[in-house]
C-alpha cells in the first residue's frame, strides 16, 4: 500500500523537477501543440487520454494528465513508460 505522500498530487515545478531528476532534460511547451481533443483522440488508460497531434510540423502523441492522475506514483509510472519507449 503507498503512503500518503505517493496520493498527494504534484504541482507544475514538482512535476518537472522531477522529470529533470530522472534524466529528462527536454520539454515541449503544450501551447505549441495543435489538436482537437474530440478528433485527435486515440484513447485512454489508467494515467490519461491520448491524442494525436502536431509539434511544429511534426506527428507527434500526446498524453494528458486529469488531476486525478498527477499523483507521485503517477508520475513514477509514467517516468518508467517513458525510459522504456525511449
Amino acid at each position: 500500500m503507498g503512503s500518503d505522500q505517493d496520493s498527494q498530487a504534484m504541482g507544475h515545478e514538482e512535476l518537472l523537477s522531477s522529470f529533470q531528476e530522472n534524466g529528462f532534460e527536454s520539454f515541449i511547451d503544450f501551447r505549441e501543440l495543435v489538436f482537437d481533443s474530440k478528433k485527435d483522440f486515440v484513447g485512454g488508460g489508467g494515467y490519461g487520454e491520448v491524442f494525436k497531434a502536431q509539434w511544429m510540423g511534426t506527428p507527434v502523441a500526446v498524453k494528458r494528465f486529469g488531476k486525478r492522475y498527477m499523483s507521485r506514483k503517477a508520475m513514477k509510472d509514467f517516468i518508467k513508460e517513458i525510459e522504456m519507449l525511449n
